[in-house]
């Protein structure tokens, strides 16, 4: 509450209390704003359900001394409001400053003060999921071949991190074991499946063991891989990668109760982000790199994006 200028309403009882209710003025009211004015003095337009505004509301600083004058006894009438920043997502756990999927990404995320990070996940020859983009090994290791023709032992093996400077080299390909071991839930993780049919039991059962479904969102370009993931686990959140916002692929992620489509910077208007709201689905912009971009897709609406230094989203926010 207060932590940042751009949060976002999520909760529907809330929403409905202040325009339904009437919402009168004071501090809590004034500071709650949707399209650049105060919620007190909006009036909701016709044809748009609660829903649909969710996501667009924002929430301006609070000072400690705005904070204790919110009338307690209307707080009171409302049983829950939960605000979530838009999301500033590390591409491949931070690829811009260390070797990608890496560990030493991941902790350099952490101490940038980013918050949330994406990964791609394989399955290794003898089982366990690793964190690794392409499918061979080659471009990211001193390895060669594929990654499902090599066990772990043989995987752990490989410097994964020579690569990119001498100052990592000695790095590994992490399980996913170890990531959520080691970061537990001082991160938010995007989980990329790449590897659709072999990963998603374990997925969904590591998630589930690290006590991280509140922290965890997974997502890919294969629609039947989360639709799997949902049929295990109704209660893991899912994001459907599909780039382009065609009608089938909207309703695909309907479908599936996806949290979010991803979408490519192009294609974003706030003609679309506002009519995937009105269907009950947020967008993600994908693959954003031009600081232009990240600022049209911002005020298009976005719920959050990645970049592969996510330090430049946090810097523009």
């Amino acid at each position: 509450w207060g932590t940042s200028s751009r949060m976002a309403i999520i909760d529907e009882r809330f929403i409905t209390t202040c325009v339904d209710r009437g919402v009168g003025s004071g501090p809590l009211t004034e500071s709650l704003w949707w399209r650049g004015r105060p919620l007190s003095r909006w009036t909701k337009p016709e044809g748009l359900n609660h829903r649909a505004a969710l996501a667009q509301c924002s929430c301006r600083r609070l000072t400690p001394s705005r904070r204790s004058r919110i009338d307690r006894g209307n707080m009171s009438a409302i049983s829950c409001i939960t605000i979530t920043q838009v999301m500033t997502i590390a591409h491949r756990g931070g690829e811009a400053y260390a070797p990608e999927n890496t560990l030493a990404a991941f902790n350099r995320t952490l101490q940038h003060g980013i918050g949330w990070a994406e990964t791609d996940l394989r399955q290794c020859a003898s089982g366990e999921i690793v964190l690794l983009h392409d499918e061979q090994v080659d471009r990211t290791t001193d390895g060669v071949g594929s990654i499902h023709d090599l066990t772990l032992e043989e995987v752990q093996r490989l410097d994964a991190g020579g690569w990119f400077s001498p100052e990592f080299v000695g790095e590994r390909i992490p399980t996913l074991e170890m990531l959520l071991g080691r970061f537990g839930d001082r991160l938010v993780y995007l989980l990329e499946i790449k590897d659709p049919g072999r990963v998603e039991e374990a997925l969904v059962a590591a998630v589930v063991r690290h006590q991280l479904r509140h922290r965890s969102i997974v997502i890919g370009m294969h629609a039947e891989a989360l639709e799997r993931v949902k049929s295990i686990d109704l209660e893991l959140r899912v994001g459907f990668a599909a780039h382009e916002p065609t009608e089938e692929n909207v309703n695909r992620a309907l479908e599936m109760g996806a949290h979010h489509i991803g979408i490519l910077p192009r294609h974003i208007t706030p003609e679309l982000v506002a009519d995937c709201r009105a269907r009950g689905l947020a967008v993600r912009a994908i693959h954003v790199h031009d600081e232009t971009d990240i600022r049209r897709v911002l005020e298009a609406g976005v719920v959050g994006l990645v970049h592969s230094d996510a330090r430049v989203l946090r810097d523009v926010l």
